[in-house]
């Protein structure tokens, strides 16, 4: 017997009530994340938008270097994270103003 399984005998039986509470528990992280993403997304949409269009940064042309550096992000599901938010990014920012639009990044 390895460490590990001895470590899982001296736990016992994971009970249902546990099994309830750990739910919660990732139920609760979960929603938070995905809180805390849409947060993040919203502001640093709005902060590459106002600072594009104040004329501080090319926008398109910061998006575009991190579209080429994508490939050094190793894992695949960051990786395919990171491309959905610049693909959504770039959208925003190719997209012509509408008269009397809003700017604002949603």
């Amino acid at each position: 017997m390895d460490w590990k399984e001895k470590e899982m005998e001296e736990l016992g039986p994971f009970t249902l009530e546990e099994a309830k509470e750990w739910l919660h528990r990732i139920e609760d992280m979960t929603t938070i994340e995905r809180d805390v993403g849409f947060a993040t997304r919203f502001v640093l949409g709005n902060l590459l938008d106002s600072l594009s269009c104040a004329g501080v940064i090319d926008g398109r042309a910061f998006i575009s270097h991190l579209r080429a550096n994508l490939h050094l992000i190793q894992e695949a599901h960051h990786r395919l994270g990171a491309e959905a938010l610049l693909r959504e990014y770039w959208e925003h920012l190719t997209a012509p103003d509408a008269p009397g639009g809003s700017r604002v990044y949603h």
